[in-house]
C-alpha cells in the first residue's frame, strides 16, 4: 500500500495511521508550510516531499490510499465564509483531481463542520462522478477525551464497485443537494458507523495520551517558533480520530 498525505501540516492523518499499525511501501507528502514540512519529516523520516498539491502529477501506479483536511479558511466560522469556491478552500478540487488520477482505495477528508451548508453537496456530487461513494459524519474532538470540543466533519470515500453501504437509507440533510443515491450516505452501515465502536475498545490504552508512541511528538534539536507551532496545531486534525478511521478500514 502506498500513502499520499495531502495538505499534510504537522502529520496528524500519518500520526493517526501510524498508531494504528499502518506502514507503506512508499509514503508521500504535500505540504507549503516550511516549519509543517520540517517538523513532518522529523517525524516520518522516510516520508517523500511533494510540495504544492497542484504541481503533484505523475505518481507511480500503485494501491494508494489518500488523505488530508483541505483548507477551511473560506468555509469556517471563522473566515470569510464565501464557501468552498474561495481561493483556499477551492483547493479541494485538486484533492479530488488526484483522487480520480490515482484511483485510490480510499481517500480521507476533514474539515470544519460548515462545510454542511458551504458545499458537502458540491463534493460528494463531484465524488460520485468520479465514481467514489461516501460516507460523512462531524466527530468532535471530545468524542475521544480531548479537553475541548473542535467539532469537524470527516469525510470517508472509496471507488463505488467497493462500496459496503450501498443498500443503507440515504440522508435527507435540509440544505444539501439529493446526491446521496449516488455518492453514499452519512455513516449508516459503512465503515465510518463502526467509530464507537473503536472508541469503546481503544478507552482502555488511554485514547487521547499517547505516551508511548514511537513517532516522536516534537523535534528534540529546537525549540519552533511559537507562531509556527500556533499555526500549526491550530490547522491539524485529531490523530486520534483519525486512528480509528485507519482501524475501521484494516478489520
Amino acid at each position: 500500500m502506498n500513502y499520499l498525505d495531502l495538505f499534510s501540516g504537522i502529520g496528524g492523518f500519518a500520526l493517526g495511521a501510524y498508531w494504528a499499525g499502518w506502514r507503506f511501501e512508499n509514503h508521500y507528502f504535500s505540504e507549503v508550510e516550511p516549519w509543517c514540512v520540517k517538523l513532518y519529516q522529523h517525524r516520518f523520516p522516510d516520508a517523500i516531499s511533494l510540495g504544492d498539491i497542484c504541481q503533484i502529477r505523475g505518481l507511480p501506479k500503485g494501491d494508494y490510499i489518500l488523505s488530508g483536511g483541505f483548507p477551511c479558511q473560506d468555509i469556517s466560522s471563522a473566515g470569510k465564509k464565501v464557501g468552498i469556491h474561495g481561493t483556499r478552500s477551492s483547493l479541494w478540487k485538486e484533492y479530488v483531481r488526484l483522487i480520480g488520477e490515482i484511483r485510490p482505495r480510499f481517500a480521507i477528508m476533514e474539515n470544519s463542520p460548515m462545510l454542511l451548508s458551504g458545499g458537502l453537496g458540491v463534493i460528494l456530487g463531484t465524488l460520485a462522478e468520479i465514481g467514489y461513494s461516501s460516507e460523512w459524519d462531524c466527530i468532535p474532538a471530545s468524542f475521544v477525551g480531548a479537553p475541548h470540543i473542535r467539532n469537524r466533519i470527516w469525510i470517508l470515500c472509496y471507488p463505488n464497485n467497493e462500496s459496503e453501504s450501498s443498500n443503507a437509507e440515504h440522508d435527507e440533510t435540509p440544505g444539501l443537494p439529493n446526491v446521496y443515491a449516488t455518492s453514499g450516505n452519512r455513516s449508516l452501515g459503512g465503515y465510518l458507523a463502526g467509530i464507537g465502536r473503536q472508541r469503546e475498545s481503544l478507552q482502555g490504552n488511554d485514547v487521547w495520551v499517547k505516551e508511548n508512541s514511537p513517532i516522536g511528538m516534537g523535534m528534540d534539536d529546537e525549540i519552533p517558533e511559537r507562531m509556527d507551532r500556533l499555526r500549526g496545531l491550530g490547522n491539524s486534525i485529531v490523530p486520534q480520530i483519525a486512528e480509528m478511521i485507519f482501524r475501521q478500514l484494516s478489520g
